[in-house]
């Protein structure tokens, strides 16, 4: 047992005792390694998808330049939101998630379930991730079952709202080097 997961585990079990009927636990987690993954030359899925309006937004969000997040139209918050989901579900490294947040908590039994526009507008929020973050949720009744598909057959559990994140276009790219994901509801 890794100690990220006697943390976890001692966390829900100290909340569990404090609150009985508490069930589900969910984190607001950050995203550290998006960016860099878009600006990944060597990724053609990834270059074939991203329209020059996401490039622009990376560009500036790394050089610190102001951005009204708010005048962002639906179409390219959509399409960063994609990008997003398809690096956290299929991105890799070998067989594990190329994100390390991603990977500590899928491999701790946890669920993708939402990402969260602007949850982090700290420059290194912006910097990082355009300043998305994303819940992960550990239920308790499925945290053992989801631990076990990701170490047996490297299946990430993701909610049917953050599986239809990832665009059908970007999901079935030609060369994607995607792994498996799981869809929950």
């Amino acid at each position: 047992m890794s100690f990220g997961n006697f943390l976890i585990k001692q966390v829900v079990e100290d909340l569990g005792r404090e609150f009985s009927r508490l069930k589900t636990f969910a984190t607001l987690s950050p995203i550290p390694g998006f960016t860099k993954w878009l600006k990944n030359e060597d990724d053609t899925t990834v270059r074939a998808q991203m329209p020059p309006q996401v490039e622009s937004v990376v560009g500036r969000c790394e050089r610190g330049d102001p951005i009204d997040f708010e005048a962002i139209d639906e179409v390219l918050r959509g399409t960063i939101s994609a990008l997003c989901a398809y690096y956290l579900l299929h991105a890799k490294q070998g067989t594990e998630p190329l994100d390390p947040v991603a990977r500590f908590h899928v491999a701790n039994g946890a669920r993708l379930e939402r990402l969260n526009w602007m949850g982090d507008t700290s420059r290194t929020g912006l910097q990082r991730s355009l300043g998305l973050m994303v819940n992960y949720v550990y239920r308790l009744d499925d945290v053992e079952r989801n631990h076990e598909a990701y170490a047996k057959r490297h299946e990430i559990a993701a909610s049917a709202t953050f599986q239809r994140l990832v665009k059908p276009a970007v999901r079935s790219a030609p060369g994607t080097r995607a792994g498996r994901s799981v869809v929950v509801s």
